[in-house]
């Protein structure tokens, strides 16, 4: 008797796939049937035992070969749960990482943000410091400048009051001025 090899069936959700089965089956019954007629003459159709038995041992398969796919689906799964907790826990690490830098750029900045503002204050300080200065040295100007004009106009009021009073022939109209000229 020849060795059969275990045929291989499409694996589905719940076992082999029917047709594949189904055209095994048939397969198997034709050539029982051409072994039969070549060696007697008459079709002898294969017993309720050996098809039976080919069912059981293709449900058979059928169940190890579902526990070999679950048992491997349960094994990628966990290795997928693996490399999740490691991408996880490399993630919370480059978290932390980001936060602490995060934090010290911000420290950084906070300081020289600090740093420019006293920095501008005492600009802002010497500039108004300079401004007052100025304008306290034209103030000083405007009065010495006042000053001079009341006593050049005190000087015009005594030499005024030293003339006497003025009288009408003093005016010439300007016409007679300009006319004379």
């Amino acid at each position: 008797m020849a060795v059969r090899e275990e045929p291989g069936f499409g694996i589905r959700l719940f076992g082999y796939s029917r047709r594949e089965v189904d055209d095994f089956v048939f397969e198997v019954r034709r050539e029982l049937r051409a072994r039969t007629e070549t060696a007697g003459g008459a079709s002898v159709a294969p017993s309720e035992g050996a098809v039976t038995r080919m069912l059981r041992l293709a449900a058979e398969c059928a169940d190890q070969r579902r526990a070999e796919a679950a048992g491997q689906a349960e094994r990628t799964l966990l290795g997928a749960r693996e490399l999740a907790d490691l991408m996880a826990a490399e993630a919370r690490e480059r978290l932390a990482a980001a936060t602490v830098e995060a934090e010290r750029v911000l420290g950084e900045a906070r300081q020289r943000a600090m740093e420019l503002e006293e920095r501008v204050g005492k600009s802002l300080d010497a500039e108004v410091g300079a401004r007052i200065a100025e304008l306290s040295r034209a103030h000083d100007r405007l009065v010495d400048g006042l000053a001079t004009v009341r006593t050049a106009l005190e000087d015009v009021l005594v030499r005024d009051a030293e003339r006497g009073p003025v009288e009408t022939e003093d005016f010439v109209p300007r016409q007679q001025e300009v006319g004379n000229g």
